[in-house]
């Protein structure tokens, strides 16, 4: 018999040559043969038998019943592998060739088995990492996400996740290429019973604050063991490139203003002169005017009067901040306050007109083999960004 090098297939050999080594009976209550223990019971009927003796039939219920096959498949045991030695125990066959038909004894099948593993603990993995990647940013203010619906927007973010497949299949093979077969079994099992659990719970399927804490939680338990570095990498290119966009088409940052997650719109008084309006990201109300309009007050082009007292207090420290204006340290009164001058920065987003995404800059750092996941980001941003263009109408002042 070949050189067997791994510990499992000797304990399941070792636990066959047990059990085809005993006699067996008839027992009523099992309603077939079990294992004699040297003394009959009232349900048993002898005489006892060898193995060898027991027809095929009794041989396949014997063997199903009393060898724990599930232990050795958690083990790591290919259940291909274990119906071949099965099967050659059935067949009568000696102990020496039990481990025909098998990858323990040919090592390109050996290979094969290994690498069905390997794959089949990567989508598990996947999987995990995907769903811990839909809690973190299901609910981003992201200028794109904010215009979908919740099934739009997982199918948004599944088709950005899918997109760097073979790249995230490459890092796996590296961090598991060191593991046996047992190991990688073991972690087959642990994405298994976790993924079922939640699925179970509806937790996958569900964006509710709760549903995504406990999803959070499960992600972050199995990160070190199931989430590649290019997963995990992924997932932060994903928030660079779509801070990337947002900064293409809605200035240098997102605003926050007293709670709110902001955009900022640009829009014109009666006049002509610019208006900057803050926009809520999730729902698109306006949460506050930010410029004020003083018509006699002379004013340079891209500049504008910010208005920063009142319920409007700390409007100009939050537009700085995110990089929207710069104060030019001017101020023009006006009754008993002060209105500061400052500078637009960069080109903001204008109200009624629907945004050119040709000239958008590209990212690298979410390559997957072929096409970069921010080529498919931009490409699905472009496809919302045509679904919801309209007309939406100035402000009047």
């Amino acid at each position: 018999m070949a050189e067997v090098i791994d510990p499992i297939v000797s304990d399941l050999l070792r636990d066959l040559r047990a059990l085809t080594g005993r006699r067996f009976v008839y027992e009523d209550l099992w309603c077939g043969m079990v294992p004699f223990d040297g003394e009959l019971t009232e349900l048993q009927t002898g005489p006892p038998v060898p193995f060898a003796e027991l027809t095929w039939r009794e041989r396949a219920d014997v063997l199903r019943e009393f060898i724990p096959w599930d232990h050795y498949a958690k083990q790591g045991l290919d259940s291909r592998d274990q119906e071949a030695m099965r099967n050659n125990v059935m067949d009568g066959k000696p102990s020496q060739k039990w481990l025909e038909d098998t990858s323990f004894v040919d090592p390109s099948l050996r290979v094969q088995r290994r690498q069905e593993m390997i794959q089949e603990t990567f989508e598990l993995s996947r999987e995990i990492g995907y769903h811990h990647f839909l809690a973190e940013n299901f609910d981003r203010p992201d200028p794109v996400l904010v215009r979908l619906g919740p099934e739009e927007r997982k199918a948004f973010l599944r088709q950005w996740w899918d997109a760097a497949r073979e790249r995230m299949y490459e890092s796996y093979c590296e961090q598991v290429a060191g593991l046996s077969n047992e190991e990688l079994a073991r972690n087959r099992e642990a994405y298994r019973q976790e993924v079922q659990a939640n699925q179970a719970e509806g937790v996958l399927h569900d964006t509710s604050e709760a549903a995504l804490e406990r999803l959070d939680v499960f992600g972050v338990a199995l990160e070190q063991k199931a989430l590649t570095p290019a997963q995990k990498e992924l997932a932060a290119s994903f928030q660079q490139a779509s801070a990337s966009e947002a900064d293409q088409k809605h200035g240098t940052g997102m605003v926050h203003f007293r709670g709110f997650d902001c955009e900022v719109e640009q829009r014109a008084y009666a006049n002509g002169r610019m208006a900057l309006v803050l926009v809520d990201v999730r729902d698109r109300e306006d949460v506050a005017v930010a410029t004020v309009n003083l018509p006699e007050a002379p004013l340079k082009a891209g500049e504008v009067f910010i208005k920063d007292y009142s319920e409007n207090e700390g409007m100009l420290a939050a537009l700085e901040k995110a990089g929207i204006v710069k104060a030019t340290g001017e101020t023009v009164r006006s009754g008993f306050v002060e209105m500061p001058v400052a500078t637009v920065l960069s080109p903001i987003h204008r109200r009624g007109r629907q945004d050119d995404l040709t000239n958008s800059r590209t990212n690298e750092s979410g390559a997957s083999s072929g096409e970069s996941a921010k080529d498919v980001y931009q490409d699905i941003l472009r496809a919302a960004a045509s679904r919801s263009g309209g007309q939406d109408r100035d402000m009047e002042r």
